[in-house]
This record gives structure tokens, C-alpha cells and sequence, in this order.
């Protein structure tokens, strides 16, 4: 099986999906889920209105608010309006001194003071209290790396090498040269990985933006690691810094 194929069948066993060139996981909302820390939203898509936003608690606010401009409900129903799993409120006519509260209306707040994992719930129970299908909702999320498994990772990392070296080979790079490429990535990635545990490895990566800004951390950390390594010897600390800059700007080109 070659690595786009293995590729396609983890992300389908994951339930994962490409959106804005981003690896997202398909959240059903038929039943609440438990594995939703380390976490955040990108997609959210109702009655074919989309909803774009990268926080739980933006997410929760603008569906709410869309909801009740849709529904018109109670309000003084929603006053009253408590969970299964909390006996807080959820809903506030003020802001009171709650700074956790979001503004729906003018008359209408809600507590976004929650966990990732309750906040998802909170919207769950909240559409099925404005009696629409769960099953017609469609909701992505991203995960941060260590909330991935790690058939996920390992595929994933896979692939991004097999990809790197055909990007390499496209711009005449010869066999020689990509195998060195692709073993001086990872051997960057073991130290990458030291400093960035959380983040795991460079190959995880599939958001431009948030690689270049971990790749300018990471070249600072290296020349501090250089000049640590080579006190004495300025010619080995600035060909290794400049081969690390090579690697990391053509690495860069597969990042889309």
C-alpha cells in the first residue's frame, strides 16, 4: 500500500477530513463525546449557514445567537435553563459582575465559562432544545498533536517525508541529496521534539502559519544549541545554522 492510500484509509478510519488545507476530525454530535480537550473548532455548518471560528466559546456564542434570531424563544424560559450535568445557569438577562458571560442580545447572556469538553456539550443540549437535527449538523475541529494517536501521526509523518522528497526530486534534486534532506529533517526533529514536546515533530505540521512561526522559534533554539555545542569553532555553527535554513525553507514549500 502506498502512502496516499494508507493515508486516506487512517484519515477515514479518524473520521478526519481537509478543510482550508487542514487536517479536521468530523465531531458527531448524536452523543457527547469525551476526548474533546486540547481541542478547538474551525467549521460548523447549521440549516446551511457556516459558522468559521477557531474558539469554543465564539463558536457557542454564534450559533446561540443565530438560533434564537431563527427560533425566537422564551427568554424567560431560557433564564431557567439548566443542564443535566451542571445546576448553573446558562442563560443571564445582564452581565451582572459575570465577565464569562457573552452577549447574544441585549437582554440575553450566556456562560462560556466552560471546558472545551463541556462547551461542546452545552451546544449539543442547546440544539436539541431548539429542536433541530444533530444529524443534518456538520462540526470540524482541529486537534493539537497531543491529543492525535498515534497511527494518525505516524501516517501523517510519513507521508509529509514521501511528499517532501518528490517536492525535492521536482526542482532537480538528486537521490543522493533528498535522502540527506529527509534524514537532516529528521534528525531536526528529534531536537525540535525535545524543545516543543507538546508539538511532537516538524512533519505534523499542516498550518502554514503556525509552521512558520514554530520554524522561527526553533532556528533561534538551534543557534543557542550551536553556539552551546561549538564555543570555539564560529565556521561549524554558521554551516550547520545555514543548512538548518535550507532544509526548513524548502520543508516550507510541501506546508500549504
Amino acid at each position: 500500500m502506498d502512502q496516499n492510500s494508507n493515508l486516506d484509509s487512517v484519515f477515514k478510519s479518524h473520521n478526519i477530513k481537509i478543510f482550508n488545507n487542514q487536517r479536521c476530525y468530523l465531531v458527531s454530535l448524536d452523543e457527547r463525546g469525551y476526548d474533546l480537550e486540547h481541542t478547538h473548532p474551525l467549521y460548523f455548518a447549521i440549516d446551511r449557514v457556516e459558522f468559521v471560528c477557531t474558539s469554543w466559546g465564539e463558536l457557542l456564542e454564534e450559533v446561540i445567537r443565530y438560533l434564537v434570531e431563527e427560533c425566537e424563544p422564551d427568554l424567560a424560559k431560557l433564564y431557567e435553563y439548566k443542564t443535566d450535568w451542571t445546576n448553573k445557569p446558562m442563560f443571564y438577562p445582564s452581565i451582572e459582575d459575570n465577565y464569562h458571560l457573552r452577549k447574544i442580545t441585549d437582554n440575553l447572556f450566556i456562560n462560556c465559562n466552560q471546558t472545551a469538553l463541556h462547551i461542546c456539550w452545552l451546544l449539543r443540549d442547546l440544539l436539541r432544545y431548539f429542536q433541530v437535527d444533530i444529524s443534518k449538523i456538520e462540526l470540524l475541529i482541529i486537534k493539537h498533536p497531543i491529543a492525535e494517536s498515534v497511527e494518525v501521526k505516524e501516517a501523517v509523518k510519513a507521508f509529509h517525508l514521501k511528499k517532501f522528497a518528490s517536492y525535492l526530486s521536482s526542482i532537480g534534486k538528486d537521490e543522493e541529496t533528498i535522502e540527506k534532506y529527509q534524514n537532516a529533517i529528521i534528525s531536526y526533529d528529534k531536537l525540535f521534539l525535545k524543545k516543543y514536546p507538546s508539538f511532537e515533530s516538524i512533519l505534523l505540521f499542516d498550518d502554514l502559519i503556525l509552521y512558520d512561526s514554530y520554524k522561527s522559534k526553533f532556528i533561534v533554539n538551534y543557534t543557542e544549541y550551536l553556539q552551546y555545542k561549538y564555543p570555539d569553532d564560529s565556521v561549524k555553527r554558521v554551516k550547520s545554522l545555514a543548512k538548518l535554513k535550507t532544509i526548513l525553507s524548502e520543508y516550507r514549500n510541501i506546508v500549504k
